[in-house]
Order: structure tokens, then sequence, then C-alpha cells
């Protein structure tokens, strides 16, 4: 069986101090071009675009608004730019030429993996833990953003994911924290008018960015606040795998985390 409910898995000791940002890792790339470069694709609720105020909105690009406040301590708008991922474009070529920094609303139906191969490109790409769950058919399973298991073992749902690339884990651990951040924000009942609750101090990834837990609610909110702005109408929360796993707390049996 399997929940896939939302979760925020122990976060253990966040003082052990780490080194800072990778030389010449995306992590220092991002600091030094000043904006984080996010790819996005056009769907409802996730990804849509105003061409009026020329802005992104939807789940997807909260989470990309959410990463980039977590990596700049003064974060505005304009540390976040988003690229279209057009439907006929190969999404993970760009993520993998380094054309984008993260691709936002990757999909797949592996079990019990977070690196995963794909098959086109035969190369690895990261996911982060899941933050949406949708139901498919077998037949709709098989898109150009998700990567699908052999048809027979392959469940009829997708989880949605921050995706990026395996070669540098120190980037792959901080978009997976700042995802992370967001459940427990909810989890503890920290709405965004209140990110100070937040951790104070997160140094795994050096002191520049200790505050990047606040820093990412006091942008979006927690995540039953991204849930409600963006697609509470096209996706209702109730009794679907997007809950809590809290209320009460059972075996977190998800098979795509």
């Amino acid at each position: 069986g399997d929940t896939g409910l939302i979760y925020s898995f122990p976060f253990g000791d966040m003082l052990v101090k780490g080194a800072g940002p990778t030389k010449g890792g995306t992590l220092e790339k991002i600091l030094s071009r000043k904006h984080l470069i996010c790819g996005i694709s056009k769907r409802t609720g996730f990804g849509e675009y105003n061409p009026a105020s020329q802005t992104w909105n939807g789940l997807d690009a909260d989470f990309c608004r959410a990463l980039a406040a977590g990596i700049f301590v003064d974060y505005s708008d304009s540390n976040v730019v988003f690229k279209e991922l057009n439907e006929t474009s190969d999404r993970f070529n760009m993520l993998a030429d380094d054309e984008v920094d993260v691709m936002a609303g990757g999909s797949h139906t592996h079990m019990l993996s977070t690196d995963i191969l794909e098959p086109t490109r035969g190369e690895v790409f990261i996911f982060s833990t899941p933050y949406f769950y949708e139901s498919v058919s077998r037949q709709a399973n098989e898109t150009e953003d998700t990567i699908s298991m052999n048809a027979e073992d392959s469940p009829n749902f997708k989880a949605f994911s921050l995706v990026t690339r395996e070669d540098d884990p120190q980037w792959s651990d901080f978009v997976n924290w700042v995802v992370e951040s967001t459940f427990y924000a909810e989890e503890n009942g920290i709405r965004q008018a209140f990110y100070i609750n937040m951790p104070l101090r997160v140094l795994l990834f050096g002191p520049e960015f200790e505050h990047m837990m606040q820093s990412a609610i006091k942008a979006v909110g927690n995540y039953g606040e991204m849930y409600a702005r963006n697609i509470e109408k096209v996706h209702p929360r109730s009794n679907t795998r997007n809950m809590l796993n809290s209320v009460p707390f059972g075996p977190q049996i998800s098979p795509l985390i």
C-alpha cells in the first residue's frame, strides 16, 4: 500500500557547521549571478503565466520562490528568473545542459528512489521529496516530464518534485531541505505571518544560509497556505494523498520518496 501523505522527516542537528557553497557548485553560481534560474511548465494551479504582469504563479512557482528566498538574505522577486519549459522542449536536457538550476514540477512513478535514471539521455537526476501526488491512469503516466517505471510495475499515480542534476549533492540537499521546511511549517502551525517561529539557525550549508528556513516561509508561507492559494480549487485537498501525515500519525508508506 501507499500513503502519499505530506510529512517532514526529522531534521536532526541543524547546528552542525557546513563548509559553505562548494567551489564551482550550483549555489556559488547562483550567488554570483544574483538569481536562481527555475525551469517551469505551464499547468493550471502549478505554473500559470500572467502576460500583463509578466509573472508566474502556482505551486511550482511558489517552490521556486521559496528556494530563492532560502538562498538570498534580502530576497526579492528579482532573485528568481523563470524559464519556461515548453511542451516541445526536452525538459531534462535543459536541466542537464545547465540552462536551469532546478526544474519545478518534474514527476515520476518510481518507488523508493530519489536518484532516477532518465532513459533517453542516460543520465541520473535527483528528485526532492514529492510535494504533490496525482492519480492518473497507467496510459497517462508517460508524459514528457515524467520518468516512469515499466508499465506493469507502475503505480496509478505520480509524484511531483523539484529536480536537480546528480553532479552537485550539496545543491540537491539544499533544495530538499527547502521543500521539507514548508511541510514542517504546516505541521507545527507556523504560518507566513509567523515565519520567525521557524528554526532560527541552520548551519549545514554554511553561515550565509543560517536563516534559510525562516526566509522560505516568509516568502511563500507553509505548505498548506501554498496549496490553498494555488491548487485547492483544482485539486481539493480533503481526503487526498496530499494531506498531512500527522492527525493521527501513521506509517509513511509512500513508495515515491
